[in-house]
C-alpha cells in the first residue's frame, strides 16, 4: 500500500472494478509485477474444465478398472485429454488466428 496503491481512491476502485480494468488504470507503474499479473488475470475462472477432467477420470477409473494406481489413472486422463485436443486442432474447420505482419518492404519498392 505504498505510492499509487496507497491512495484512498485506488483502494476504493479495487473493490468496484474488475481486476483487469483496475490493473490497466492503476497498476502499470509497477512493471516488476507485470508478468505475475498477466498469469493470474489470464486464468480461466470457470469449473467446466475441472468438471470435464473429473468426468474423464470417472470414465477411466470405474468399477471394472478400480485397480489402477492413481498416478496411472492421472496419466491416462492426460493422454485422453490431449488426444481430444489434438482431434479438435486437426479438425478441418479449425483455423489458427494469425496477424499479418507489415514489414514495410512494399513501400520501399514503390519509392
Amino acid at each position: 500500500m505504498e505510492g499509487e496503491f496507497g491512495r484512498p481512491f485506488v483502494k476504493a476502485s479495487a473493490k468496484k472494478l474488475p481486476g483487469w480494468k483496475w490493473w490497466v488504470e492503476f497498476g502499470l507503474e509497477c512493471p516488476e509485477l507485470q508478468s505475475v499479473v498477466q498469469k493470474v488475470l489470464s486464468q480461466i475462472s470457470c469449473t467446466s474444465v475441472c468438471e470435464r477432467n473429473w468426468s474423464t477420470y470417472d470414465f477411466i477409473h470405474n468399477k471394472k478398472r478400480n485397480r489402477l494406481r492413481p498416478d496411472r489413472a492421472n496419466d491416462l486422463v492426460e493422454v485422453f485429454s490431449n488426444l481430444r485436443l489434438i482431434g479438435k486442432v486437426n479438425n478441418i474447420e479449425y483455423e489458427e488466428q494469425m496477424v499479418a505482419w507489415d514489414s514495410g518492404e512494399e513501400e520501399l519498392e514503390e519509392e
